[in-house]
């Protein structure tokens, strides 16, 4: 077992959901001033709109597809098989999934030209094959392709979004970025395919597999998705839904970094249930819990205390609601965490996706039921409150299941994490403390963050926290070897 490969591949896909953060930090207060609350708004539900579309498409390839391959990974012919077995579903489900889009357009009565261009992102998912190379654990090729993609987006997004009218080209961008970049990634794929006979081709054999990992993925974009149609519907124009779309905007950037590990180690897990290693498991799904709690508690805690001036700085003039909003969306940081790693992680690579099915279903469900009584009286801040705790309610689920099932002490995970509560907690009130003395702008802000980072870290070297520290040394006696390296 390669682990030089699994720590070379996690420091990738950090490295990439960093740019994904950069992006939004970088486009967002250009973006946010330019087309204003309303256009944002609009644009937030017509994606919500085909992003329906495409979940139909992609069904549930995209995580049957990390699994199955990362299965059969060493062997060239069984994973060429797999391969053009899901993409052809994949084209079939695209194919059906946009005819009843354009039958959709057909009918709509405003908004009909950003919907059309976000029909794109539905073209797109036959050429998506980004989960065959997670599944293979070459991230390079995913990582060089979406930086390319994304720097030019970025480029395209300055020079030519300059006015409330160009909403639509905005939109075309983000759209064509998507559609370029699955495109290029096909480049590499010869390497790693084979030829296979015709006959081998079992396309109907992995439908029920597909369809059960399918039902959590549609119950997981109803309290993504669906809050924001919700508030579209309660609201008259698109000024709520800016709002929220923003607020969940930042929350889902720090998640992009929490959740990254997930995406490196559901092709490993996998493989290591293949082959029987389960005290291999449970060592690195511990080393996943303790990790994603020392990363998402102070994140979390630390957007919450900064918020009140970080609003005004990043969104300007117009964004105030967002100071009352993203303080409750926050708490979705640690509770998504968790089910990343107990479902994604864990349940899913051990075929117990049943469990995880449940759990999601009850989030999507409670979310549905909170959103239809707090949207109307609250709107954004309804929707907020009710997806914190239709995910807490998940999460809760799943780690009940495991420690009733003992896949993993469940109690001793949860003590192991005191060292960051406490040091979050700490960071926190120096947050809110710094959030009354210091003037709104953009020093202040990197000099809040900047203290609140340097404090829990501080903090957590003198709890002598064992993860963080060992952390801490592997990183400083590669920076220590690198430069001998370089003396030599």
């Amino acid at each position: 077992m390669n682990r030089d490969k699994l720590k070379t591949n996690y420091i990738l896909n950090t490295l990439y959901q960093i740019l994904l953060l950069l992006v939004p930090i970088i486009t967002t207060p250009y973006i946010s001033r330019i087309l204003g609350a309303n256009n944002v708004g609009i644009y937030s539900y017509t994606y919500s709109i085909v992003s329906y579309f495409v979940l139909m498409a992609t069904t549930g390839t995209t995580t049957f597809g990390h699994r199955a391959v990362a299965y059969v990974q060493n062997d060239d012919y069984k994973r060429s098989v797999i391969f053009w077995e899901i993409v052809i579903v994949r084209g079939i489900c695209t194919i059906v999934c946009f005819t009843i889009y354009i039958l959709y357009l057909h009918f709509l009565k405003e908004n009909l030209v950003i919907s059309g261009i976000q029909g794109l992102y539905l073209i797109s998912v036959v050429f998506d094959i980004t989960w065959f190379f997670q599944a293979l654990e070459e991230f390079k090729k995913i990582v060089f392709r979406n930086v390319l993609v994304k720097l030019s987006g970025i480029i395209a997004i300055f020079i030519l979004v300059n006015t409330e009218d160009d909403l639509w080209i905005y939109a075309l961008i983000l759209a064509l970025t998507t559609f370029v970049g699955n495109l290029l990634i096909w480049y590499y794929l010869p390497k790693y395919l084979t030829k296979i006979h015709i006959s081998d081709l079992d396309v109907t054999a992995n439908i029920k597999d597909i369809i059960l990992l399918f039902i959590p993925t549609i119950a997981i974009q109803v309290y993504t998705v669906l809050d924001k149609i919700m508030l579209g519907n309660y609201t008259s124009n698109g000024v709520e839904n800016g709002y929220y779309e923003q607020a969940e905007k930042v929350v889902r950037m720090a998640l992009a970094i929490i959740t990254s590990l997930g995406t490196v180690m559901i092709p490993r897990i996998s493989l290591l249930f293949s082959e029987k290693r389960y005290d291999l498991i449970h060592k690195y799904i511990h080393f996943s819990y303790r990790f994603t709690f020392m990363i998402s508690i102070p994140i979390m805690f630390g957007i919450i205390g900064v918020s009140k001036n970080f609003v005004p700085v990043f969104f300007g003039q117009g964004y105030d609601k967002i100071c009352l909003l993203l303080p409750i969306y926050s708490c979705i940081i640690l509770f998504v965490s968790v089910s990343n790693v107990t479902g994604c992680q864990l349940l899913i690579p051990a075929k117990r996706q049943n469990i995880y099915t449940i759990a999601v279903t009850i989030s999507a469900v409670l979310n549905f039921l909170l959103n239809i009584f707090l949207i109307p009286m609250y709107f954004s801040i309804g929707a907020a409150i009710a997806s914190v705790i239709a995910e807490f309610a998940g999460s809760a689920f799943m780690l009940i299941y495991i420690q009733y099932r003992r896949l993993i002490p469940v109690k001793e995970v949860i003590i192991d994490s005191k060292n960051y509560w406490i040091a979050a907690l700490i960071m926190f009130g120096l947050e809110l403390l710094l959030s009354e003395f210091f003037k709104v702008s953009v020093t202040n802000l990197l000099l809040q963050i900047l203290g609140g980072i340097i404090l829990y870290c501080l903090i957590v070297i003198i709890l002598k926290d064992s993860l963080f520290l060992e952390l801490y040394n592997n990183f400083t006696r590669r920076i220590k070897n690198e430069n001998k390296i370089k003396n030599y």
